[in-house]
């Protein structure tokens, strides 16, 4: 069932793609959008543009490729022709319908199709188009994607739930956690509207409600926000100076009326609006509406209903509201009630409206909508959660300094008295001195203190207006390019002027889409992602592709930026796994100079001179130009490693005293902080730092830019057939002006797997559960108990926590997997009168290449903990069920161990389950006691199957008459190596059925009987309607099948094929199975 949508749902990789060297045409471009960060799935509302250059309709068609770096081709295919129409047309999955495809990489074909996301990996997606003949018609387009599953959010969402369903009447309150941070917080939502994702609708549509300077990590909406509207779908997000959360969307319940009525302001030119109304067909008729807005916004007001007369208030301008009525009843159907001058100078704002309508009772609803300047971002976009951003990486970025920092192609600096011959650009305070027609000040001041870039578009060329190279950037990273922009024409010049149109440029690639500039707009931010892949530079033009005649085309400039987002902390041991402790002795430094060896010198006493190193607490003791404090403190508190770099480079830096254990075939995670210490703006050069292992290097080379400030660097390194790892950081730059680096906090651990106590000496594969440890927080399952943030909770709540004994007294305090505060766990206080699912997952989706498959036989296990401290007198000691697919899997449990954490673990076989519904029941009721903690929750595949051959049968014959004859199978020994109750302990299948001239089973002879095959016990029908008990056919094929999984391991199974010929010697025909059919010896007894 999961192949018959397969071409719907590979859409995105069938045209995104095939790779072909060729001359473009004149005729079609294509240009594919960037998928939301971190996403790469089928799903995903992707988009391509093609733009028909041409007057007349073209046909083309599109081949794709999708990539990945470590694995090469996934998936290439081929769209059917289509027609593109004359300009742009934007097109998506939906639109082709079918293609062929060709999955070159069968590794990703199950997780794709099953999921509609992919692994996490660097991948490329490619895309050239065709003309009917085959011709090209555009080049190859491709863009990169950077999928890490791994990363999670710093700030974690919980209330309203991704999808919930609320009564907006009721009151919302927004809840979150924000692990390691202080606020203050902004809320932002946006309305969803049909068909855009959460990332799509907070870049495409108006901010409905911002909050900012939140204190803490809950806000209740208040009543005279805007009002939510039910009926309707919204998105929210929250984020800090540095952060932000996911997007999470939540709809209303649809229960009155107005929410079927839809009202807006759509901006015309100048300081205009129209306000449109619509009224619902299951409306009869409306008798009046009303604007309202305080401060006072309305400059004047037109109607364009007959009939309908215009009330404002006060009497003069500006006005508080304006209302249009009558005695004269709208029928159903959709009006433009009439205009509004708006002072555009308090946009934006939320304008409330109310309206009456008359179905034989009077109805007043009341709505309010968000009303901005047109097309108008206003901030740069912020890292993904899980990064944090660097420092502005250009220079003169708001112009202060004037014409420095940047160069320009196809206009010439001019710093005269006027600016309008095309061409050309200067940088000023006042824009107005250097045309009348324009817009005076700078957007970073925005009173002329500042200066900004104002520039006359080439009448004959694009214009580069600015440019700019940097170098020595980090491969694989993402980072930010920000700029305000302005069309500099005031609204009062005549219209005919052309509108600027602007493009990013990176490196030779268009980023992001065009930007136009109208002249009813202030300054607009223009914001981008990039991921700088392979690259060290970046190369960015601002490019103008307008080009006028005579009029119009004139840009303003300011406050540009490009920051790196930085991985804001070391990784993490995935699902499944368990982070051990650090295995470097003195990776803080407080221990000072010992557990590690450099190739630089030691000096404790004087300044640094260039290949010397010291371990101190005040960097600008040794160099009055470093920057002072460690990582750890940030303070003089702490110890860190400092060095001045030597001038011949490759030195080595920091390197472990003798080589640490490890483990084969494991992960361990290393971790350092590093920065440059060099304080700016003092523009020397940059340390550059490689991490080698058994003398390996490891990942991509760090620049450690000046004034960024600590950087982590961290990797997950799997030790292979390594019994050791010598660990070394390498300063490969030299120089000596600059090349200061500083380290601290290194640190180097294994993920231990989680071994359940149950089957722990069998090999499992990866934790298919999702969050099982809560460090995500409320997110990845679902309970019966509801979620309850505040304190003290009630019966039937449950809250994610760290420490269980701040929010009550009387429980137990840490979670099972530090044991110290620093992870968190599920806390339940469960109901008075009813069982309470604590804790419920579905395993229905692949976790990457990792399902619930078919006759497999899973582990599970889970830690519990009785929360009563105090053993209260009474109190109800918890008892709880493990239940999978509705089926009770072991006994209860019951926590009778104060204080204790207690693992349930249990062994699961899928039987013909591709899917596995998994709860934790607590089955006790009562009000006293009956507290649990959760934690470290995992199923994992039990990977080691039975040795069938050592458990197979004999088989043995006995002649009934010339034609047939009897099979006897004898019960084979349990499994070798195993001590197993036979067959108490293991389950087993088979099947016996003659085989057709197709080499199909023509119907089941036996199967599935719950005793070991013997002929004596079973009715075998002859093949051609014979009758004896167990008889066989000489001459006809029958096969035989046989399976069987034990307890801790998985299923296995054998097929052969055995005919008896005319000699009285039983043949295999063909063997099946996974292992070598039984000896021939064996059966021609």
């Amino acid at each position: 069932m999961f192949y018959k949508n397969l071409p719907k749902m590979l859409l995105c990789l069938l045209i995104l793609g095939f790779f072909q060297l060729a001359q473009s045409s004149d005729k079609i471009k294509i240009k594919l959008h960037q998928p939301p960060p971190n996403k790469l799935g089928t799903g995903s509302l992707w988009k391509l543009d093609v733009t028909n250059l041409t007057k007349s309709p073209i046909t083309i068609y599109l081949k794709g490729t999708l990539t990945e770096e470590a694995n090469g081709f996934i998936v290439e295919g081929e769209t059917k022709p289509f027609e593109v129409k004359s300009g742009k047309s934007t097109y998506g999955y939906d639109d082709f319908k079918s293609g062929n495809i060709k999955w070159v990489n069968k590794k990703y074909e199950e997780p794709i199709i099953r999921t509609g996301e992919v692994p996490s990996g660097k991948y490329t997606i490619c895309i050239s188009a065709y003309f009917e003949d085959g011709s090209t018609a555009d080049v190859e387009q491709c863009i990169e994607q950077i999928i890490n599953k791994e990363s999670l959010s710093q700030i974690v969402l919980i209330s309203p739930n991704d999808g919930e369903e609320i009564d907006a009447n009721a009151g919302i309150n927004f809840v979150w956690t924000g692990t390691g941070l202080k606020g203050p917080y902004t809320l932002q939502i946006v309305e969803l509207k049909n068909g855009q994702t959460p990332e799509q609708a907070f870049k495409e549509n108006r901010i409905f409600y911002s909050k900012e300077k939140i204190g803490n990590t809950s806000y209740q909406y208040p009543p005279d926000a805007p009002i939510i509207i039910n009926g309707k779908s919204y998105t929210w997000m929250i984020k800090t100076d540095k952060f932000r959360s996911d997007m999470v969307s939540f709809t209303t319940l649809q229960v009155n009326i107005c929410t079927n009525i839809d009202a807006d302001l759509q901006p015309i030119i100048g300081n205009y609006g129209n306000f449109t109304f619509k009224i619902n067909t299951t409306v009869s008729s409306y008798n009046w509406v009303k604007l309202l807005d305080y401060p006072a916004i309305f400059t004047s007001a037109t109607s364009n209903i007959s009939g309908w007369n215009i009330n404002l208030n006060p009497s003069s301008p500006p006005y508080n509201w304006v209302s249009w009525g009558g005695s004269y009843y709208l029928p159903t159907g959709n009006y433009n009630i009439g205009q509004v001058g708006l002072n555009v100078g308090l946009l934006p704002t939320y304008i409330r409206y109310e309206c009456s309508t008359n179905n034989g009772t009077t109805i007043y609803c009341t709505d309010s909508f968000y009303v901005k300047k047109p097309d108008q971002p206003s901030e740069c976009i912020l890292c993904d959660a899980g990064t944090v951003q660097g420092p502005n990486l250009l220079i003169n970025g708001n112009f202060d300094a004037g014409n420095t920092g940047f160069t320009t192609v196809n206009s010439n600096f001019n710093s005269g008295s006027f600016l309008g011959n095309g061409g050309e650009y200067d940088v000023v305070a006042d824009a107005n001195t250097k045309n009348s027609a324009w817009h005076s000040f700078d957007h970073t001041s925005g009173t002329g203190t500042g200066k900004f870039l104002v520039c006359d578009g080439n009448r004959n060329l694009q214009t580069v207006i600015w440019k700019n190279n940097i170098s020595n950037l980090h491969t694989n990273t993402k980072y930010i390019f920000c700029a305000s922009t302005i069309n500099l024409v005031r609204p009062n010049v005549p219209q005919n002027e052309v509108d600027p149109i602007l493009q990013l440029r990176i490196n030779g690639t268009d980023i992001g889409s065009t930007v136009t500039l109208t002249n009813i707009q202030n300054w607009r931010t223009f914001s981008e992602f990039w991921n700088s892949g392979t690259s060290t530079q970046a190369i960015i033009e601002i490019v103008m592709i307008s080009i006028p005649y005579l009029i119009g085309n004139d840009v303003g400039l300011d406050d540009i930026s490009f920051n790196a987002c930085n991985a804001l902390e070391c990784k993490v041991c995935g699902e499944g796994t368990i982070q051990g402790p650090n295995l470097l002795t003195n990776g803080d430094f407080s221990g000072g100079n010992v557990g590690f060896t450099s190739g630089a010198s030691y000096n404790h006493t004087t300044a640094l001179t260039p290949n010397q190193f010291d371990v101190c607490s005040n960097a600008s003791l040794k160099n009055n130009a470093w920057s002072p404090f460690d990582h750890t403190s940030g303070t003089a508190s702490g110890s860190f490693f400092v060095c001045d770099g030597a001038s011949t480079g490759n030195t080595s830096l920091w390197h472990t005293s003798n080589s640490i254990t490890v483990n084969k075939n494991t992960k361990y995670v290393f971790c350092a902080w590093a920065r440059n210490l060099v304080t700016p703006p003092n523009n020397m050069e940059d340390p550059v730092l490689v991490l080698k292992i058994n003398g390996i290097p490891i990942g991509n080379p760090q620049t450690l830019s000046e004034g960024e400030g600590w950087r982590v660097g961290s990797i997950i390194w799997n030790s292979g057939t390594s019994t050791s790892a010598d660990i070394e950081i390498i300063l490969t730059s030299q120089g000596y002006g600059g090349n200061d680096v500083a380290l601290d906090d290194i640190s180097f651990s294994e993920c231990s797997v989680t071994k359940c106590s149950e089957c722990e000496n069998e090999p499992t594969g990866p934790a298919l559960t999702v969050n099982g440890n809560f460090n995500a927080g409320n997110l990845g399952f679902t309970s019966s108990a509801a979620f309850d943030n505040t304190s003290p909770y009630g019966p039937g709540t449950y809250n994610i926590v760290q420490n269980a004994h701040t929010i009550n007294p009387q429980w137990h305090s840490f979670d099972h997997t530090s044991a110290n505060g620093t992870g968190s766990f599920l806390v339940c206080d469960g109901f008075m009168n009813n069982t309470t699912v604590m804790w419920e997952q579905s395993i229905d989706q692949p976790v990457e290449e990792n399902k619930i498959q078919p006759w497999k036989q899973y582990v599970f296990c889970a830690w519990l903990i009785n929360l009563d401290s105090l053993h209260i007198t009474g109190a109800v000691n918890p008892k709880v069920q493990l239940r999978i697919n509705n089926v009770n899997i072991g006994p209860e449990i019951e926590l009778n161990n104060y204080g204790v954490w207690t693992e349930l673990s249990e062994t699961w076989s899928s039987g013909n389950s591709s899917s596995a519904n998994i709860e934790l029941v607590l089955t006790t009721q009562g009000y006293l006691g009956n507290d649990v903690g959760l934690d470290d929750i995992c199923l994992q595949e039990l990977m080691q199957q039975v040795d069938i051959q050592s458990t197979h049968f004999t088989i043995q014959t006995n002649w009934v008459s010339a034609s047939t004859y009897n099979i006897i199978a004898t019960q084979p020994p349990p499994p070798s190596g195993h001590s197993f109750n036979w067959p108490g302990d293991c389950g087993y299948w088979w099947k016996v059925c003659a085989i057709d001239a197709s080499g199909n089973c023509t119907a089941p002879i036996a199967e599935n009987l719950p005793a070991w095959w013997t002929y004596n016990s079973t009715t075998f029908p002859g093949y051609n309607g014979g009758t004896a008990n167990g008889n066989f056919e000489v001459g006809v094929i029958y096969r035989i099948s046989y399976g069987v999984w034990c307890h801790c391991l998985s299923w296995n199974s054998f097929s052969c094929d055995i005919q008896m010929g005319s000699d009285r010697k039983l043949k295999v025909i063909e063997n099946k199975g996974t292992i070598p059919s039984p000896k021939l010896s064996e059966l021609e007894k």
